[in-house]
């Protein structure tokens, strides 16, 4: 999957008129506040009233992915990161 994500991230900051970066770290961080940019760049309101939360993760006991697949998916990141940056986003987390 991560280089279908690659091409659809680059696609996107190809050919994507008006975008909206939101990283997964920043809903983290200040969720309410980034929930709130989104609404209003879909020119939208969000229900204050709602509330939904998921309880606990379950985490995987094992590492699924091999050194090499590690590499792969290290360089396939660090293409899409050189190219939100190129194009005045900004980069991913670390």
């Amino acid at each position: 999957y991560a280089s279908w994500w690659t091409s659809h991230v680059l696609d996107w900051l190809r050919y994507g008129k008006k975008l909206l970066v939101v990283h997964y770290e920043q809903l983290q961080e200040s969720l309410v506040p980034t929930l709130q940019s989104i609404t209003s760049f879909l020119n939208t309101s969000c229900n204050k009233d709602g509330h939904f939360k998921r309880s606990g993760a379950r985490r995987p006991t094992f590492d699924p992915f091999t050194p090499d697949m590690k590499r792969l998916i290290d360089g396939y990141i660090s293409t899409v990161d050189q190219a939100l940056r190129a194009s005045n986003h900004s980069g991913l987390p670390k």
